[in-house]
């Protein structure tokens, strides 16, 4: 388990990347933001005030759980992507299957095969979802 902590401006500023070529086995809890280019076989966690981002690029690949307020897919995942109270972005080049926990999605022509559960926003008291 790996765990990158953020410097003293923050962790917005702060960016981790998995490059293409790399591969990482096992799971990551990560203030700040991350980028995918590579391989992730395990779960990723972003320790963050809601402002982080992770994105998978299109020759990323994630076999895992992805948590994080926002969730960028370009490439593959197959596991779970929750992002509630948050947005899910899957693009024309992605390939997600499994399962996604969202307040808000966005699907772009992408290869979809997954279980969707919508989150509503924290403090909606309000009744079911129309």
């Amino acid at each position: 388990q790996a765990v990158a902590q953020g410097s003293d401006s923050g962790p917005a500023a702060r960016v981790s990347t998995l490059g293409p070529g790399l591969s990482f086995v096992g799971s990551a809890r990560i203030e700040g933001s991350l980028t995918i280019a590579g391989e992730v076989q395990g779960n990723i966690e972003l320790l963050d005030n809601g402002s982080g981002h992770v994105t998978v690029t299109p020759s990323g690949t994630v076999v895992g759980d992805i948590k994080a307020r926002n969730i960028s897919v370009l490439g593959q995942t197959e596991g779970l992507l929750d992002a509630a109270g948050g947005r899910v972005s899957l693009h024309d080049t992605a390939s997600v299957s499994g399962r996604i926990r969202y307040t808000h999605l966005q699907v772009n022509g992408a290869d979809l095969n997954a279980q969707l559960e919508r989150v509503r926003p924290e403090g909606d008291g309000a009744g079911r979802t129309r």
